[in-house]
C-alpha cells in the first residue's frame, strides 16, 4: 500500500480532538486499536505528550502497517514494515 496523502487538523468544534486524514493506493479498509473502518480518517483525543498509534492498511491481497506519531499540535506517519 502506498501512502498518497496524510494530513491532520485540530477539530474546530472541540479543541480536545485531532482529525487525521489519510489516503492509500489500493486500500480496502483500515484497522487500529482493534477497530475496523472503511473511513479514510481517524479522530483521536489530543494528547498532552507524544503518543503513537499503529494503523494497519488492508488491501485485497496485502496489508501494511504504519506508525502515526501524534503530538499536541502535530502528527507524523511512517511505514513500519
Amino acid at each position: 500500500m502506498k501512502l498518497l496523502h496524510f494530513s491532520h487538523v485540530v477539530d474546530a468544534d472541540s479543541k480536545d480532538t485531532i482529525i487525521l486524514r489519510y489516503k492509500f493506493l489500493n486500500a480496502v479498509y483500515f484497522s487500529t486499536e482493534g477497530r475496523k473502518t472503511f473511513q479514510p480518517r481517524l479522530v483521536v483525543a489530543r494528547p498532552e505528550k507524544q503518543k503513537e498509534i499503529i494503523l494497519t492498511v488492508h488491501g485485497f491481497y496485502r496489508k501494511s502497517r504504519y506508525a502515526i506519531t501524534i503530538e499536541p499540535n502535530n502528527a507524523f506517519i511512517k511505514k513500519i514494515n
